[in-house]
């Protein structure tokens, strides 16, 4: 708690603009992004397995929330400020936004072996953690161990899809098993249904749809992800704006007043499943059909 109330006593507009920024490059929305540009315009192979161990890194930290169920510090300490409390709606420990960071950077630098990752990731690595302690959103222990889950996550799932990589498709089922551990975690405490199960269902419906996704493009569509630069700029904003009326449509379709509540976990399951199933297979029929040749 003393190095938020420290860092956040250095507060002024300039560090508030540079460390909301920070964050928001750490948020699920942002990641997703980064995934389907990659996987529709660069290089489709490397970004399957780029999105498998994202999104087993997230289930885990899923898990890990719903085992500790440790509040954040603005609740535990009412002299801290929250400054970007919208981004902080689960359990404080540990920090996912860091841990998506660590689980996202070592892994492109992994996978596509670029030189311009490595300053960039690392320098997000470290302006990550510090922005989510001056935010108030987590304690230095927080991203301290979501910063390590990150990293040794991203090696660990980068060996074991080297290992199953080219075999039946269908052995990516595994990458269902965190988000399965996920929902263990929760079964103890399944009766009191707090809002920080939302973020459980959402992502156990973005494993469902990317595993399941993935899996019949690689079977029944299979398209090249190789084009110009006008092309793919074509193609991301026709995969964005799809992912946007389907994420807004479905969230104002699941809020009408005769959908009861008691089951809006379930709706935010199938919202995020849908997203990732258009990601994958509606998106791979569009640019099987109008942009191969």
């Amino acid at each position: 708690m003393e190095v938020i109330k420290f860092m956040q006593k250095l507060s002024n507009p300039f560090f508030d603009f540079i460390f909301n920024f920070v964050s928001f490059l750490g948020e699920p929305i942002v990641i997703i992004g980064v995934l389907c540009t990659l996987y529709w315009c660069v290089n489709k192979k490397k970004s399957e397995k780029l999105i498998f161990i994202i999104i087993s890194s997230m289930a885990f930290n899923d898990c890990v929330k719903n085992m500790v169920r440790k509040e954040r510090p603005w609740i535990l300490d009412e002299s801290i400020s929250s400054l970007r409390p919208d981004t902080a709606t689960g359990y404080s420990f540990p920090s996912g936004h860091t841990q998506f960071t660590a689980t996202l950077w070592p892994s492109l630098m992994l996978i596509f072996r670029k030189k311009w990752l490595y300053p960039l990731g690392i320098s997000l690595m470290v302006l990550m953690p510090l922005s989510r302690i001056y935010l108030g959103a987590h304690t230095f222990l927080d991203v301290f161990v979501g910063l390590v889950m990150g990293i040794v996550l991203s090696f660990f799932f980068y060996f074991i899809y080297g290992k199953i990589e080219g075999k039946s498709p269908f052995i990516y089922l595994i990458f269902l098993i965190p988000a399965l551990f996920s929902v263990l975690a929760l079964l103890p405490f399944w009766n009191e249904r707090p809002a920080m199960t939302e973020d459980t269902f959402k992502i156990i419906g973005l494993s469902i749809g990317a595993v399941f996704g993935i899996i019949f493009e690689n079977k029944k569509i299979n398209f090249s992800e190789k084009g110009d630069l006008k092309t793919n700029i074509l193609k991301s904003l026709i995969g964005f704006l799809g992912i946007i009326i389907i994420y807004g449509g479905l969230k104002v379709l699941f809020s009408l007043p005769f959908i009861p509540e008691n089951i809006s976990e379930y709706l935010g399951l199938l919202r995020y499943m849908a997203i990732a199933l258009f990601a994958t297979i509606g998106m791979g029929t569009i640019i099987k059909k109008f942009f191969n040749k």
